[in-house]
């Protein structure tokens, strides 16, 4: 210790992580934290330990920050990637193909793309799938199984 501060190379040592994986992430102590906590308490005494816990709990995050990490763990996290997909369309196939075609239904890496009329399904099927898939893994950031290209109304997610 070092002018009444823990050195900072572990500013998560109160970061409460026992129980995270039983109970979604409850921030409540478990008994072993409880103890080291109270052992810590007693030793610096009661005008310290507002300061050298502050010191020791992990840094505050952004709500933004926080929500991106929620929906990231969230089962259906292909909703979320769906959304982000659906908002960067245009800029991801151009504004012509984006235009007849939208992207639908994103389940266990299958992603399903609604096409205005035949003639542009035929295009997007026959001429732009390799192009359109190489286009799609490389925005998620993962691999896809297949890009399917369905006729508007005929496909319920």
């Amino acid at each position: 210790m070092t002018d009444g501060k823990i050195a900072d190379s572990n500013s998560d040592w109160l970061g409460r992580r026992d129980w995270a994986w039983r109970n979604n992430g409850y921030r409540g102590p478990s008994r072993r934290e409880f103890r080291r906590e109270q052992a810590l308490a007693d030793w610096l005494g009661p005008e310290r330990v507002p300061a050298v816990f502050a010191d020791l709990r992990p840094p505050a995050q952004s709500l933004s920050g926080l929500v991106e990490e929620l929906m990231l763990k969230i089962p259906q996290q292909e909703i979320f990637w769906l959304e982000r997909l659906r908002e960067a369309w245009p800029e991801l196939l151009g504004e012509m193909n984006a235009q007849q075609s939208r992207p639908l239904s994103l389940r266990n890496g299958n992603l399903v793309i609604e096409v205005s009329n035949p003639t542009w399904r035929f295009v997007l099927e026959r001429q732009k799938k390799i192009e359109i898939k190489a286009i799609m893994q490389t925005f998620l950031q993962r691999e896809l199984r297949s890009v399917r290209f369905v006729p508007p109304g005929r496909f319920s997610p």
